[in-house]
């Protein structure tokens, strides 16, 4: 009966170790649980899950009459936080309500549903709420379209979404998003889409339609040949739909429309030898297979090697005395910071990198994954991602967008929980020591050093982090990744940037399937692609076709060249359109005031070491989340 004994008493001795240094101690210190009030619910922040676990222990010291205001409030606040399917869990518990307890029960669970993609629930609770005063709320009509879009009827999406327009003029910036919504999602509409609202007769949707039809480069042509021809299309419109949504968004009218700069002569400044050139030649090739598959009449482009000569000079030849009409280059930042600080832009000019510059008739158009972070950083704080861990490698790229990635968390509401540069000999341990498995690997090993059985256990991470954003140079992703898993980083989502995604070998790409990062939506899945894509679609197949082998590595730099080719011939329609977006290789592009291109991009991830996109990503999804968000006060 002796070693029975000892091993008994061993395995206590290690549960006494386990638990020792984990949330108990924090629990005890805290304990017994104080009466939580609804102050304390709505100032509370949730940095971990044991933060929430705390807060739904508290809830049992409440009174009966108390518990129902208290949940709803706890449901709230998790839903205005993102954390969907734990305000569900609450909100479900939840019974013998007031009518307007009710009504905020079933809105609430209403966005949880949609958010979890729980649609059937969704459309109970919709229909619930069919029933009662809610029905009239414009919060209730979001909801109602957005479940018509999940559904796949975007007619009836289109319909309710104008209904939720009309019943939103006691809020005009939410008014005015909820139509730049609808406006964008006609314009990312698919072919079956397409079809439906072609189909319908509702005059509404027949009038979004022909507005659609008239700035796609397939379905008119002239958009790119003729825009004089185009925009005496759209003021047609304008004129014959005066009492349509979409009539705010017009910039101008035909007395008011300013001249359309003249693209016959292009001139193209960039780096045709040297360090360069091969960028350069992929973005060449870019442009000239836009230019040969569209023939614009009467255009031509003249080539200047800004590697031969300062990017000054070569400006002013082009412009002065070879008199072209437009710009496109140069390529690096100290081209652009030679050029944009020496010399007076006068005709228009797309710079292919950013710039500190705004100046009139400059365009600046950069694909670099600071790029990104914008959109990464919004797309995890409506996940519900507020409280990262963020690892980077010592590359002054990786130092730029940490820097930029820890800035946008905190203005948006979240909370870097540690932001840790890695040494480049010692990424094992850095790893482990961020993650906090290191103590509980080492207890694990003086335990099984006393030990005369094996003892399996497996290592506890920290409590105080909710995902994991990684960034550096490829080579040293490709060890860090995988070393997070092996770290026991479990089921937190790991965000990096699309400088991961630089080789179409499975075989480089196999450790790196637990990564999400946002990269062109023209890798996406090409049958479920916005019909408005499928001029650039079929350039860039033209593209790959002549250079398949080395198409992954370089297809960025192709798009560069085609997006800017595009933007020059059709960006006359942003000084006509609020919203209108050109559906690039390297994202939907739109321009701000300033004269930046914004790309939006999709969420991928890899699968079995392919690049694919990520199915519980939507564009239009993300904007919903985003547009409920907004008007979330308004129920």
């Amino acid at each position: 009966m002796r070693f029975p004994f000892l091993f008994i008493t061993t395995l206590l001795f290690i549960s006494t170790i386990f638990t020792g240094c984990g949330s108990r101690e924090r629990y005890s210190s805290e304990a017994p649980y104080q009466k939580l009030s609804l102050y304390n619910v709505e100032k509370q922040s949730f940095v971990s899950q044991e933060d929430l676990d705390t807060l739904f222990m508290q809830t049992r010291y409440a009174n009966d009459s108390e518990k129902n205001p208290l949940y709803l409030t706890i449901g709230r606040r998790l839903t205005k936080d993102s954390q969907y399917s734990l305000s569900r869990i609450i909100l479900e518990k939840t019974n013998n309500l007031s009518e307007k307890e009710y009504q905020e029960k079933y809105t609430l669970l209403a966005t949880s549903y949609l958010n979890l993609k729980l649609y059937d629930q969704a459309f109970k609770s919709l229909k619930i709420l069919a029933k009662t005063p809610a029905a009239a709320t414009l919060y209730y009509k979001l909801l109602l379209s957005w479940y018509y879009y999940e559904k796949g009827s975007f007619s009836s999406y289109l319909i309710a979404l104008n209904d939720a327009y009309q019943h939103a003029d006691h809020s005009p910036q939410v008014q005015y998003s909820i139509l730049k919504t609808t406006w964008k999602s006609i314009q990312l509409a698919t072919a079956p889409q397409v079809q439906q609202i072609q189909a319908h007769p509702n005059s509404n949707i027949q009038g979004w339609n022909q507005l659609r039809g008239i700035i796609d480069p397939i379905n008119n042509p002239q958009v790119i040949r003729s825009p004089q021809k185009t925009l005496a299309q759209l003021h047609a419109w304008q004129n014959d739909h005066q009492d349509h949504p979409a009539a705010q968004l017009f910039k101008t009218t035909a007395e008011t429309q300013p001249p359309i700069p003249n693209t016959d002569k292009i001139g193209l400044i960039l780096p045709l030898t040297g360090k360069h050139k091969k960028a350069s030649g992929l973005i060449q090739k870019g442009i000239f297979s836009a230019l040969f598959e569209i023939r614009p009449p009467n255009q031509t482009i003249s080539m200047y090697d800004s590697a031969q000569s300062d990017v000054s000079p070569l400006y002013k030849q082009a412009v002065t005395d070879d008199k072209m009409q437009t710009i496109i280059g140069p390529l690096s930042k100290s081209e652009i910071q030679d050029l944009l600080s020496n010399t007076q832009i006068t005709v228009p000019t797309i710079v292919l990198n950013d710039s500190p510059y705004q100046k009139p008739l400059l365009t600046q158009y950069s694909i670099s994954s600071n790029q990104e972070i914008s959109q990464l950083v919004s797309n995890m704080m409506l996940s519900g991602y507020h409280h990262p861990l963020v690892l980077s490698d010592q590359s002054p790229l990786a130092q730029s967008i940490t820097q930029d990635f820890n800035a946008q968390i905190e203005q948006q509401g979240g909370l870097v929980a540690q932001s840790k540069t890695l040494e480049p000999t010692n990424f094992n341990a850095d790893i482990s020591s961020a993650l906090g498995t290191g103590q509980s690997l080492h207890r694990h090993k003086f335990i099984q050093s006393i030990s005369p059985e094996p003892i399996r256990t497996v290592a506890s991470k920290r409590q105080d982090i909710d995902s994991i954003f990684v960034t550096g140079e490829t080579k040293n992703m490709r060890q860090i990744i995988p070393l997070l898993k092996y770290h026991y980083s479990g089921t937190l989502p790991i965000f990096a940037t699309s400088s991961i995604n630089t080789s179409s070998s499975t075989h480089k790409n196999k450790d790196m399937s637990a990564a999400l990062f946002f990269d062109a939506p023209s890798l996406a899945n090409k049958n479920n692609q916005p019909l408005q894509a499928k001029l650039q679609n079929n350039i860039l197949k033209k593209i790959q076709a002549s250079n398949p082998s080395g198409f992954h590595e370089y297809f960025r730099f192709y798009g560069l060249g085609l997006d800017a080719y595009m933007i020059l011939q059709t960006s006359y329609l942003w000084d006509t359109l609020d919203g209108y977006l050109i559906l690039g290789v390297n994202g939907t592009l739109s321009r701000d005031h300033d004269g930046n291109i914004h790309r939006e991009l999709a969420r991928m991830t890899f699968k079995n070491g392919q690049v694919s996109p990520d199915g519980r990503f939507d564009q239009i999804r993300e904007h919903w989340k985003a547009l409920t968000h907004q008007s979330f006060n308004l129920f």
